[in-house]
């Protein structure tokens, strides 16, 4: 029971947590949706471009908005 409150108050974030028989699944969050929705857009216009015969390169900068 103390590892499902440290859970709820978010201390402690396994993916599975397994307990008398019961299986939980845990939300790993919106930062690691919106970090594979990310992930695929860029593979997907990674493969566009290819296809029209352009490439893109990454752009480094400090001041990229998030």
């Amino acid at each position: 029971m103390a590892i499902i409150r440290a859970i709820i108050a978010g201390k402690y974030e396994p993916k599975v947590l397994v307990a008398k028989n019961i299986t939980v699944s845990i939300d790993p969050g919106m930062h690691y949706y919106e970090q594979r929705y990310r992930e695929r857009i860029v593979k997907n216009l990674h493969k566009k471009a290819q296809a029209f015969g352009f490439e893109l390169i990454p752009q480094v900068s400090e001041n990229l908005v998030s």
